[in-house]
């Protein structure tokens, strides 16, 4: 009879261990992912501004949303300036942005480890076609989401009327 009991309540123990265990991994994942969508949210919110301030021309209030790393890759504001405005000259006015996928990675192969957030973009602006742009954020230490890096790929309208004109 003991046994029985002393069993019985053994099994109860392990049950409810493993329910306790499977529900607090459960609860941690289901944590993970709410802070996950909270870092691409905010980080989306900081990128747009970045961007918006690109598009003006404001490119003194974007090298001061560049991360430390950013900043020393583009080695000073007036060598990155010269040559953003160069690039949006020749993208020329935007008429429209769509975040076409955003992500978050803890880990580049070549960087820190962190908090990033990736965010891609389908665009559309006056002298490009099939416009990509890519911008990936880190959060710093004082956890504000800073540009880590700026990426497009893009078709210029001017190129591809001189490659129909040559056919």
């Amino acid at each position: 009879m003991w046994q029985i009991l002393i069993f019985t309540t053994k099994f109860f123990i392990m049950k409810t261990i493993l329910i306790f265990t499977v529900t607090m991994i459960l609860s941690f994942n289901v944590h993970a992912q709410i802070y996950t969508e909270k870092y691409i949210k905010d980080a989306k919110v900081e990128a747009i501004k970045w961007l918006n301030n690109l598009n003006n021309k404001n490119f003194e209030v974007c090298w001061e949303m560049h991360s430390n790393e950013a900043k020393i890759a583009n080695q000073s504001l007036e060598n990155w300036q010269v040559y953003v405005n160069e690039m949006m000259d020749e993208f020329g006015e935007i008429s429209s942005r769509k975040v076409s996928n955003a992500y978050f990675k803890s880990s580049i192969e070549g960087k820190e480890n962190g908090f990033y957030v990736f965010i891609e973009y389908n665009c559309q602006y006056e002298h490009t076609d099939q416009h990509m742009e890519a911008v990936v954020l880190k959060q710093n230490d004082q956890f504000k989401w800073k540009i880590d890096s700026w990426e497009y790929q893009f078709i210029s309208k001017k190129e591809e009327e001189n490659s129909n004109e040559s056919k």
